[in-house]
């Protein structure tokens, strides 16, 4: 049974550690893309003309679905058909208001033939190391923002920040890198674009040389990657600070989260930590939180993603500890930085969950993923919830892979019609294979509609840890990371688009 616990809480102005808990694993086997049939309304001749009132998936008059034997009969009253441009489900995957069978959305209301991938990208460093994407976003103009990081031994350098623009065919526009004084380890964990298309960055830097450990990094760039401003920070202690996720609201203010390392409280913990900007890079407010069950043993709390909701109210992932368990931690927070409310969430009583990922629906919906431990009956699966505004939650989906062991859901995001995409890894030891790319597709009520799942030739460790989709559902983007040991490759970064319905 599922466990979410709603509990009012305290919150502390301080800074915060966060632990990068990488991929655990994966999904399972390619389930093609669903065929529903048409509505099955207009039978016979032509129908009187008559006229058509939208409102949700209510129509009344207007033209009859497709007729077999006929024209198309009249509209079916208060019937929904296959053209009133409301997506009726379960028999429509889409619905444009139109009959065009040229366009994404086809004359059956399926948009299935338009499948597989529209490009792919990959990236290998001179040094042949591993260089790995961690998140992507779509710009206005339908490019891809991918960030990263890659290492360059080649030139005495550890990882580098990067930062890769496709153009929405798949050519790379520009690259950039970023390695410290000190050439050590630089990492890009999120990326989010305002409405400019201006690009902002979180991350990490290692600055020993400064008396430091990891220092959080919060970059913005325009969208030809010039740099327009850039902030760091170490906490009180100049611990292990990383910040692992960004989103822009309305008004291209940012929130940053991370983890922010502790151990001027006596023990290696780090706390969970949000701060907000404005959009020219001044602090507005920050918050710091040790989770409910803070000790010496059981202190690691940390924010791994962010999203705001129409009301640029602020909602965190991350995960933290209460009675010595890990439990996935979810934070909504008013715009101001005052706690709206908390929910701990894991798979069943006192087993281990950790939220990786967090999306809001246009009805300001939260969406979660990450992965939960399922001692009951299997090891570890990818998990997908959805919460309403006030936190209560309204479904949980889980996945296990056929080989019955990790899979982990690492991204999700959701489109303008609230479906609910989820990215992440599956192991497939039952295919002799090892790690593999998972995506997934839930209708907003939680019901899945399709599995894609890649594994290069290599059947190396493959994962997706960034994912973004196009507000129209018309391109999705995963990025992660292939292994080419066959290529003497340690990792290249890898990103995937794929039209809608993927087979």
């Amino acid at each position: 049974m599922f466990q979410s616990k709603k509990y009012t809480d305290r919150t502390r102005s301080v800074c915060l550690f966060r632990h990068t808990a990488l991929i655990t694993l994966l999904l399972t086997a390619v389930a093609s893309c669903p065929a529903p049939e048409p509505d099955e309304l207009g039978v016979g001749g032509t129908g009187p003309a008559g006229t058509s009132s939208v409102v949700g998936s209510v129509t009344t008059g207007g033209t009859g679905g497709l007729g077999t034997g006929g024209a198309g009969g009249a509209g079916g009253g208060n019937a929904p058909f296959c053209g009133d441009g409301a997506i009726n489900l379960p028999n429509e995957e889409c619905d444009d208001g139109n009959l065009d069978d040229e366009d994404l959305c086809h004359n059956d209301c399926t948009h299935c033939e338009v499948t597989g991938t529209l490009w792919t990208a990959t990236y290998n460093s001179p040094a042949n190391g591993l260089d790995v994407a961690q998140a992507v976003a779509f710009d206005s103009g339908g490019n891809a923002i991918v960030v990263g990081s890659s290492f360059r031994g080649d030139l005495g350098q550890d990882d580098n920040a990067t930062i890769r623009k496709y153009d929405p065919s798949g050519n790379l526009v520009w690259s950039l890198s970023r390695n410290n004084p000190e050439d050590t380890s630089e990492q890009f964990y999120a990326v989010a674009v305002d409405a400019a298309d201006n690009i902002v960055v979180a991350g990490a830097e290692y600055r020993p040389g400064l008396g430091e450990n990891f220092n959080i990094l919060v970059i913005k760039y325009d969208g030809d990657g010039k740099l327009i401003w850039s902030r760091s920070h170490d906490g009180p202690a100049s611990g292990t600070d990383i910040g692992f996720g960004v989103a822009v609201d309305s008004q291209d203010n940012i929130v940053a989260v991370g983890q922010e390392g502790r151990t001027e409280q006596g023990s290696a913990a780090s706390w969970q930590w949000v701060r907000k900007y404005d959009s020219g890079g001044v602090a507005l407010w920050t918050d710091s939180f040790e989770g409910p069950d803070y000790d010496e043993t059981n202190g690691d709390t940390v924010g791994r993603a962010v999203a705001f909701d129409a009301n640029d109210n602020v909602v965190v992932i991350g995960d933290t500890f209460e009675f010595g368990f890990r439990k996935a931690l979810i934070r909504k927070y008013a715009s101001t930085g005052s706690l709206l409310w908390t929910v701990l969430y894991d798979s069943d009583v006192n087993n281990r969950a950790m939220g990786h990922g967090v999306a809001v629906d246009a009805a300001g919906n939260v969406i979660v993923t990450g992965i939960e431990e399922r001692s009951s009956l299997e090891r570890k699966n990818a998990f997908a919830c959805k919460y309403d505004p006030d936190g209560l939650l309204t479904w949980c989906q889980t996945y296990n892979s056929p080989s019955n062991d990790a899979d982990q859901g690492e991204a999700v995001a959701v489109d303008a019609a609230g479906n609910v995409y989820v990215a992440g890894l599956e192991t497939r030891a039952d295919l002799n294979q090892s790690i593999n790319v998972l995506l997934l597709k839930y209708d907003k009520d939680g019901n899945p509609q399709w599995t894609w799942n890649f594994d290069s030739p290599s059947h190396g460790f493959d994962s997706a840890l960034g994912l973004a989709v196009i507000p129209d559902g018309s391109a999705i983007a995963v990025a992660g990371l292939e292994q080419r040991l066959d290529l003497g490759q340690d990792g290249n970064l890898w990103v995937h688009v794929l039209g809608p319905c993927p087979n």
